[in-house]
């Protein structure tokens, strides 16, 4: 093993290199890759705090309590903790694709509603709230990929998987801590064997468990047999302490790890390299350097020479997967979009960490405070019901002592009073502060620094105040909730660039049909081959040029080529609805107004009418549908005007023959309403717009009315 490279090598043997692509320095290279990543996580100053957070959200006390004192104990750390959780878990964001390429419009205009559509059914924004308890800890990750059984009939969809903050071990990561820039990203997973084994089935010989009880169990046991030894009753340790047949989860298990690597190896080969397996959507062929190639130009030469850029073996990144013994799998990465699939999220990050710091390490001093107070008050209570007993031992038996308790009522205990007091009680010591103030104290200094308060005003953001503008509703947040809100925007972008990348991949037609209706597909889903989401034609100079053109099957390249047309988006302050309550009034506003170009399919869907409708033609954008709906609108008063001019020609005709022929036509008045120059019954005074759009209450509060005067 001595001719084995190292990790000072920086980089991974390839399968194909001559001296070192077999699988032993292949192997040698992802334990030491492992071993790095660890190391480098266990230098992060939020990698000590992880277990303590766990045992303190679990209610594990560091320090046991003697059993003649008081073990009550107030959890309220785990109640902020699980608001923080729900509030910012409760995700509302306003997001869409965009494209300043025509070409695309139709492919990004549905690729938003497909988008919405995944988010609403698959219930995305639930699957937010694991990653987030990971990132109260320190840091949680998500990892957007295909499941192929995703629902239960069988069908596949984008899954969102949660890791946590050892799940993930970076390998050559600069000082920005993007993940996307390392060298070599590790996601760790636990398999029981067998699955293992079902998943890798060519490989079930060289499965080997890696421990015999799941390693969350593990280390749990151990922490619980520390500190409960002197405070749990016996029969409860030996539960925990495995001597119940029923106590120990059952099945080893075996880590499998998924590395992808940012590889940039070029085909120096005289040919052409096929990767992937054949038959599916990640197999391409990589042409050599100064292979002709296809330039898809319609004017000019049809080849051209390629270059380093054409020639790289992994466009999409690489992936090995393998175990503590053997590779099982050593070629292109699996995903269109090349990203590792993963997104970061913390609440409590610094810039020279890779972890985010524990939101409860900075509460828990207070917290062990309010149960020691708690303890203490409980304490004294119990010694004001139960004092302490002074007996002459000649006067009165120890037997009747050990049975009397003073907080049973109706007890007599026999003295002999001619020989004067053979029990005295000792009055309890003087309460110095109250308790209840204290108590009080703590809780507020607790909810300040985990900014729950702000929580709970960000999750009433869409109840508040009629009267609160814009401005005011991100004061209520407060900035350190917009600070965790806009971290978790940040992370929403390479989570939309993957998403759009599955889809492109994996939807296929009927999978459109099925979620949003036949309007839902394109004519160009159909032009080349029915079952892919991208346009079939492209003409050069309209496609942007962010990707080599590998000679890989065309489906691949359209959708690479459209998947670069189009950028994902997140309106700032949308996520968590600090914006949208403002947003709303706005769109009320200008509808109501009518001199600023608004339709009312925009006003439904910001409202959330998900069974309103589509003008006619689907317009694009919103002056697009202004457009449609002018349209509408004016043969919609030709109509009401034709129907007006009968109704009046028909009255007419029925009363012409009772006319008095003698009367003054002026008699009644010329104006609306009789009187000239004033407006009509129920018009009021038009808006001054010299305030924001807001809501008012109106008679007593039983009417709400939009102003802006």
């Amino acid at each position: 093993m001595a001719d084995v490279r190292r990790l000072s090598d920086y980089k991974c043997p390839l399968p194909w290199d001559e001296k070192y692509g077999a699988d032993v320095y292949r192997l040698g290279w992802v334990k030491e890759a492992i071993q790095e990543g660890t190391n480098y996580l266990k230098l992060q100053r939020a990698y000590p705090m992880l277990d303590k957070a766990i045992d303190i959200i679990s209610g594990y006390e560091e320090d046991p309590v003697p059993k003649s004192l008081s073990d009550v104990k107030s959890n309220r750390l785990k109640m902020h903790v699980r608001e923080i959780v729900a509030t910012l878990s409760n995700l509302r964001p306003i997001f869409s694709f965009k494209s300043e390429n025509e070409l695309f419009q139709t492919s990004v205009d549905h690729l938003n509603k497909t988008t919405v559509a995944w988010w609403k059914t698959t219930r995305a924004a639930r699957k937010f709230r694991a990653a987030l308890q990971w990132a109260t800890v320190s840091t949680g990750y998500l990892s957007p990929v295909w499941e192929r059984n995703f629902w239960p009939n069988g069908k596949g969809d984008i899954d969102l998987k949660p890791y946590g903050p050892r799940d993930v071990l970076p390998v050559q990561i600069g000082r920005d801590h993007n993940i996307q820039d390392a060298y070599a990203i590790v996601i760790c997973n636990e398999v029981p064997i067998n699955k293992a084994r079902e998943m890798y089935p060519q490989f079930a010989d060289l499965m080997k468990p890696d421990r015999e009880t799941p390693s969350w169990y593990s280390g749990m046991l151990g922490r619980i047999r520390n500190k409960a030894r002197s405070t749990y009753p016996r029969h409860l340790l030996d539960i925990i302490g495995g001597q119940k047949e029923d106590s120990t989860p059952s099945g080893p298990t075996i880590d499998i790890y998924n590395i992808y690597i940012k590889d940039q190896s070029v085909n120096m080969a005289n040919r052409m390299i096929s990767m992937g397996k054949p038959g599916t959507t990640w197999h391409y062929q990589v042409p050599f350097m100064g292979q002709d190639i296809k330039t898809n130009s319609i004017a000019g030469a049809d080849t051209r020479k390629a270059t380093e850029d054409d020639c790289r073996m992994f466009p999409l990144r690489r992936l090995i997967v393998a175990t503590q013994h053997a590779i099982l799998y050593d070629d292109t990465s699996f995903w269109w979009h090349g990203m590792v699939p993963l997104i970061q999220l913390r609440l409590d990050d610094w810039v020279d960490q890779f972890l985010g710091y524990s939101l409860i390490h900075d509460a828990y001093p207070l917290s062990r405070a309010m149960n020691d107070n708690l303890r203490g008050y409980q304490d004294y209570l119990s010694k004001c019901l139960r004092p302490n007993l002074k007996y002459a031992p000649e006067g009165v038996a120890k037997s009747h002592i050990n049975r009397y308790d003073p907080r049973v009522s109706g007890q007599k205990i026999p003295v002999n009073m001619a020989m004067g007091e053979d029990i005295v009680y000792e009055d309890p010591p003087k309460l110095t502060a109250s308790p209840i103030e204290m108590h009080n104290l703590l809780k507020a200094e607790m909810a300040d620094i985990m900014a729950t308060p702000s929580m709970k005003d960000l999750a009433r953001a869409n109840q508040v105040p009629s009267q609160e503008t814009f401005e005011k509703l991100q004061e209520i947040a407060g900035p350190i909730v917009q600070d965790m809100s806009g971290g978790m925007e940040e992370a929403l972008i390479p989570l939309g660039e993957m998403v759009k990348g599955l889809i492109h991949q994996f939807y296929r037609a009927p999978r459109k049909i099925s979620m949003m209706g036949k309007d839902g597909v394109t004519e160009e889903d159909f032009k080349f081959e029915p079952h892919m989401l991208i346009p079939s034609e492209f003409r050069e100079g309209q496609l942007p040029e962010v990707y080599p053109k590998f000679d890989i099957p065309d489906n691949l390249e359209r959708a690479r080529r459209v998947m670069g047309g189009s950028l994902f988006n997140v309106v700032p302050g949308s996520l968590h609805q600090i914006t949208q309550t403002q947003r709303k009034l706005f769109l009320m506003q200008f509808w109501r107004d009518q001199r600023f170009p608004i339709d009312p399919q925009t006003v439904a869907e910001a409202f959330d009418f998900t069974n309103f409708g589509e003008l006619p033609g689907s317009p694009h954008t919103i002056f697009d549908r202004w457009q449609v709906w002018k349209k509408i609108e004016n043969d919609m008063n030709i109509q009401l005007m034709l129907q007006q001019e009968k109704a009046k020609m028909e009255l007419m005709a029925q009363m012409q023959p009772q006319a008095d022929p003698n009367a003054d036509p002026n008699a009644a008045g010329g104006e609306a309403g009789g009187q000239p120059g004033k407006a009509a019954p129920g018009e009021g005074r038009k808006p001054s717009a010299d305030k924001p759009p807001h809501i008012e209450q109106k008679d007593g509060g039983t009417r709400q009315t939009v102003s802006e005067s």
